[in-house]
Order: C-alpha cells, then sequence, then structure tokens
C-alpha cells in the first residue's frame, strides 16, 4: 500500500503483476473472515471467523485496511475513468469489502 503510488500507475508488466497479487490477496484474507453459516439466518449466507480476525487484527491488518483506503485520495477527479483510477477503485472496494467481514 505504502508504494502503490510507484505500481498503481500499471505501467509494466511487474506493476501489473503486483497489482493482481494485491487483489488477490485481499479476496483471499476476506474469505478466511467469514464462513458458511451452519445455523439457519434469514438474509445471512455467511458468518464472521472471530478466530481469523483476531489473528489479522494483531497483525495490524486494520491499519492496512485504512492505508488501503486512503488511497481513494489519490484518485484524479479530472480524470477518474483512466485505467490506474479504476484500478484504485478496485482495490478499495476490495478492501471495503474486507473491513465489512473483519
Amino acid at each position: 500500500a505504502d508504494k502503490h503510488e510507484i505500481w498503481g500507475k500499471l505501467t509494466t508488466p511487474e506493476h501489473r503483476e503486483i497489482n493482481d497479487h494485491m487483489q488477490k490477496h485481499l479476496i483471499e484474507i476476506t474469505e478466511y473472515c467469514k464462513k458458511r453459516r451452519e445455523v439457519l439466518e434469514f438474509d445471512e449466507i455467511y458468518e464472521p471467523v472471530k478466530f481469523a480476525q483476531n489473528i489479522l487484527r494483531n497483525l495490524g491488518c486494520f491499519d492496512l485496511c485504512v492505508k488501503l483506503m486512503n488511497l481513494l485520495n489519490t484518485i484524479d477527479l479530472n480524470d477518474p475513468l483512466s485505467e490506474c483510477h479504476i484500478n484504485t477503485r478496485s482495490l478499495v472496494l476490495l478492501t471495503n469489502n474486507l473491513i465489512y467481514w473483519f
């Protein structure tokens, strides 16, 4: 997240690979924070996994999520549809989903 200004522009294949890994890891971490419910609850398919949430909290995941959410401020309002900014919004959306389950 600290080096997003370098690889977030997606100018090289290496930057795109870093971005793909970042998005993949955010999805994986989110999946670890939730599990399918065993007891029926209407309108709720998943429930939180508190053990995974506590481990991630102790590892500083919340601080990283805040840094990723602050990337929203780097989007240029004059060019919001550039590939770089669409990618940044995607990262922020994945982070928002992680925070929901965190």
